[in-house]
């Protein structure tokens, strides 16, 4: 069989979601059908090039890490051209931009597109994608909502926008859960209520909505644990409101953590406040350990959670209905415990399990002839 060759460029290959999304694909797609070359724009710390090249696939890191560097992107088209791919498939916006340019100056027959979130960071970038929206064959997006939000604003045309959820390897992720002395490791209050977050210290995950949820918790007299594994550069601000809210005795920030379904196994309820997301990979983790979830009704949140079934969805920007939706959460019933964990792991198996969205992208490889 001659496989088809792939060529995946990505904006950076650190421990991001739409990395981690990578590279379960990547492991978990069929080898005997496909060749892959994968391409790393920027230099960030905490790569997954290792475990790429683990896989036996070969990684180009063409380690620009500022502006005045972009000149290496014509080392891009030569890769690029001397690779030769049948399919050119990018993800994240500045390897949108540069592999749809270089890769149509290559001659690349498809070129695939990914979107990974349901916002840009300024409109330059919402200019820059709708003006080479048609360099790309297909653009994926991660939920519908994102799609539709990309539409909407003009950066994504809607005959070449196709939707295809991410995916979880469930039982290598349940696997990996190991809580020996977890508990006594982060020294948490015994007999208290566990609550987590996840997700990088940054202004999307809106974690200042968050500690204002807490605070509130806190003033009405409930006790708690509440730890967030993340790292980013909102921890400046953030460290300093939980000191000024008198919450350092129950909020630990952990930084990155890489036992991230240990944690969430040791929990009790899982919260995510961000303010936007395309389709919150963590979200879909919480429900698989079985872990009671509040999210906030942004990006794809609301395809993931079937609200008051298989977990809860809340407004953005609302402390006081998250603070409510917590104190709900925990006075529920073993019995309706039970009931939201089962529904919540059977969502997960059945829509976004990694099987499923690995054959997605076999197909969609495999349309291109």
């Amino acid at each position: 069989m001659i496989k088809k060759k792939i060529c995946i460029i990505s904006t950076g290959l650190g421990f991001g979601g739409a990395e981690m999304m990578l590279y379960r694909l990547l492991k978990n797609i069929n080898k005997d059908k496909y060749e892959f070359l994968v391409i790393s724009l920027l230099d960030r710390p905490g790569d997954l090039e290792e475990k790429i090249r683990d896989l036996g696939i070969e990684t180009i890191n063409l380690n620009i890490n500022n502006k005045i560097q972009f000149y290496r992107l014509i080392k891009l088209y030569r890769i690029i051209k001397d690779y030769n791919p049948n399919i050119l498939h990018t993800q994240l916006f500045h390897a949108n931009i540069a592999g749809r340019i270089f890769g149509k100056l290559a001659g690349v027959p498809y070129i695939i597109s990914s979107i990974r979130n349901n916002k840009f960071k300024n409109n330059l970038r919402y200019k820059a994608m709708a003006l080479t929206d048609k360099l790309a064959d297909v653009t994926t997006v991660v939920s519908g909502n994102a799609a539709d939000d990309m539409i909407n604003a003009g950066a994504l045309s809607e005959e070449r926008a196709k939707v295809l959820y991410n995916g979880l390897d469930v039982e290598e992720f349940l696997s990996s859960i190991n809580t020996d002395n977890l508990e006594d490791e982060l020294k948490l209050e015994k007999e208290v209520p566990t609550i987590i977050s996840v997700g990088s210290l940054t202004e999307q995950k809106g974690y200042d909505v968050l500690l204002d949820s807490l605070h509130t918790l806190d003033d009405k007299e409930y006790n708690f644990n509440y730890i967030i594994a993340g790292e980013g550069n909102k921890r400046e601000f953030i460290e300093p409101k939980i000191s000024d809210y008198n919450l350092s005795e129950k909020v630990k920030l952990l930084g990155r953590r890489d036992d991230v379904a240990s944690l969430l196994s040791i929990s009790d309820i899982f919260v995510l406040s961000s303010k936007w997301e395309g389709l919150p990979g963590v979200v879909i983790e919480a429900m698989a350990v079985g872990l009671p979830v509040i999210a906030t009704d942004v990006g794809g949140v609301n395809e993931i959670i079937d609200d008051g079934e298989d977990g809860f969805v809340v407004q953005p920007n609302d402390p006081e209905e998250i603070a409510n939706k917590i104190i709900e959460v925990l006075s529920l019933s073993e019995k309706e415990k039970d009931l939201l964990s089962e529904n919540a792991r059977n969502k997960i198996n059945n829509k976004f399990h990694v099987d499923i969205m690995v054959k997605n992208y076999e197909d969609l490889y495999d349309s291109f002839k």
